[in-house]
């Protein structure tokens, strides 16, 4: 049997994070705060077209078992 998983963590800037001097920077437009993201990530790639997220981190790995034996393992080349 193979199991397989994955794992997406996204980074982004919701308002209330910046405060200070920093909120400037937004202020004046050379940033931009981001939207929440979806509680389901459907369209990563979209998202990062739409500038949906600062950026993004997608982890996939894989075991295979025969029985209670573990036989193979592995990571997906993007991860």
């Amino acid at each position: 049997m193979r199991v397989e998983s994955h794992v997406t963590s996204i980074s982004w800037i919701p308002s209330e994070a910046v405060s200070g001097y920093m909120r400037a920077a937004f202020t004046i437009g050379m940033s931009h705060y981001d939207n929440p993201p979806p509680d389901v990530i459907t369209d990563l790639d979209g998202m990062r077209d739409r500038d949906g997220f600062r950026f993004a981190n997608r982890l996939s790995a894989w075991a295979a078992f025969s029985g209670d034996k573990l036989v193979g393992h592995g990571t997906d080349a993007a991860s």
